[in-house]
């Protein structure tokens, strides 16, 4: 036992240390930095901790952030519904998306800061390649705009 352990352990940190080190991440100076996800995110409007670490680890920067962040949102918008009291539960198909789309275009990021994914793990297992897919949409428009 204590030799196939030993043998898995070798292979793990084998594989571990032959993969490239990542770039570090930096704020270049004019970044705009947007929040997008569901209630933790919108939540950081509040406390501002993120904020807090990126302006502290990169005081010289000139960077603007803003936290499109929404409760219960998904990757596809969809709970951004309802902002307008106009239409409020009569919103057209994709009025959502639409709406996130907008919203990402008016800040013109350079960098994101995404966390969706526990609003839609309620919705178990089943929901995860309608989450992957939007995940990936979303991925894409941000990359388009920015």
């Amino acid at each position: 036992m204590t030799r196939w352990f030993l043998i898995v352990l070798a292979l793990v940190c084998a594989a571990v240390h032959s993969v490239p080190a990542a770039a570090p991440f930096e704020l270049k100076e004019g970044d705009r930095v947007i929040f997008l996800g569901d209630t933790l995110i919108e939540r950081e409007q509040h406390y501002g901790w993120i904020e807090l670490m990126l302006t502290t680890r990169f005081p010289d920067r000139n960077v603007t952030f803003r936290n499109l962040g929404w409760s219960a949102d998904l990757p596809n918008g969809e709970s951004r519904l309802g902002l307008s009291l106009g239409q409020a539960g009569n919103e057209p198909e994709g009025e959502g998306w639409k709406l996130l789309q907008k919203q990402i275009e008016e800040t013109k990021p350079t960098v994101a800061f995404i966390g969706y994914g526990m609003a839609a793990s309620f919705e178990g297992e089943a929901r995860l390649p309608k989450f992957k897919e939007d995940y990936n949409r979303l991925l894409d428009a941000i990359e388009k705009i920015s």
